[in-house]
């Protein structure tokens, strides 16, 4: 269970390390490198379930059929279109990701 009474800095939660931020300093580079690819897939599966979520039906399927034959500027105009814009979508699911894995990381280290 986490701890509740554990407050993240937003100011060092946004401009932070993520691998000071969960103790992982002592990672290779390239084990970081590899960490930052899961953590990107993670953010566009967030941000794909989010629009998926936002969209009506039918603008969903027209969006899927974009994607699907690679017309991504269309994909996005479709979307700004109707209100979502993919790079704040990415940027909010990138800080809830980042505040999650310090508030786990705080609390294998400090259980209580």
């Amino acid at each position: 269970m986490a701890n509740s009474s554990f407050n993240i800095d937003p100011t060092a939660l946004i401009e932070g390390d993520i691998f000071e931020m969960v103790g992982l300093t002592n990672l290779t580079d390239q084990q970081k490198q590899d960490l930052l690819v899961k953590f990107s897939g993670m953010i566009s599966n967030r941000v794909v379930m989010r629009i998926a979520d936002a969209l009506e039906p039918s603008v969903k399927q027209q969006w899927d059929d974009l994607i699907a034959t690679d017309k991504n500027q269309e994909a996005e105009a479709l979307l700004v279109a109707n209100g979502l814009k993919i790079n704040e979508l990415a940027a909010q699911e990138a800080l809830a990701l980042k505040a999650q894995l310090v508030s786990m990381s705080h609390t294998l280290t400090n259980p209580q």
